[in-house]
């Protein structure tokens, strides 16, 4: 696993140029999902790849890799106080601050759903009798792979550059119970949303006769009957 200093430095360059993930990653020359994964902290980025991304924000290597990396520490962040609204709000815009809830309410209203709504329609295409009723069950479940896809596209794209009063409170709560390391609640949102999204294609993917392809862009991915 890539460590999450590195993956923190990369989320934070990305933010501050103002770059949504799709952006950024057409401006680095480098796969969306591949960016997102290295973001998360989920896979290690190769040399030419770090390289690509440090050309492209215009910093050095080696800073990338320097440590100590960037941390989220009691006093990297602003005092709270009546000017931030007692606990970090002054510091987001509230149109940032209303997206990104939208679209971490979002996420979570699908995943509520998403599992039992991917079951449907794998039986569904378990008991189909024709080509039809197996297409439009595969198709179904593209749809719910896109949108869980989306959901965590959305939520890094949407996130604020610094905490969010949510995170921030979670931040000093855990804190002040004397937590040597504490998440940042934001970023669990996100890793949640993708977690979720890795389940839904594990479901589909362990299904013999079942593949998935999967495009550049977004809203590209397929379902397969590997017998058709």
């Amino acid at each position: 696993m890539v460590q999450e200093s590195l993956a923190e430095k990369l989320r934070v360059l990305r933010a501050q140029r103002g770059l949504s993930l799709l952006a950024a990653s057409k401006q680095l020359g480098i796969d969306r999902h591949t960016l997102r994964r290295v973001e998360l902290g989920t896979q290690d980025p190769q040399y030419p790849t770090l390289a690509k991304i440090a050309e492209g924000y215009g910093v050095p290597v080696e800073e990338l890799l320097e440590e100590p990396a960037l941390a989220r520490k009691a006093e990297a962040w602003p005092p709270l106080g009546p000017a931030s609204g007692g606990d970090g709000a002054g510091l987001i815009d509230p149109k940032v601050l209303a997206r990104w809830r939208a679209a971490v309410m979002d996420a979570r209203r699908f995943r509520e759903v998403g599992k039992d709504l991917m079951d449907e329609q794998l039986a569904a295409w378990r008991k189909s009798t024709g080509p039809e009723e197996s297409a439009r069950a595969r198709r179904r479940m593209a749809e719910l792979l896109n949108q869980a896809e989306g959901a965590t596209m959305a939520l890094m794209d949407r996130r604020p550059v610094y905490m969010t009063p949510e995170a921030r409170r979670a931040f000093e709560e855990a804190k002040k119970a004397g937590a040597c390391q504490v998440p940042d609640a934001d970023w669990e949102e996100i890793s949640e949303a993708d977690r979720f999204y890795s389940r839904l294609w594990g479901m589909v993917e362990g299904q013999q006769g079942l593949s998935i392809r999967k495009g550049p862009e977004r809203n590209t991915i397929e379902v397969l009957d590997e017998a058709a």
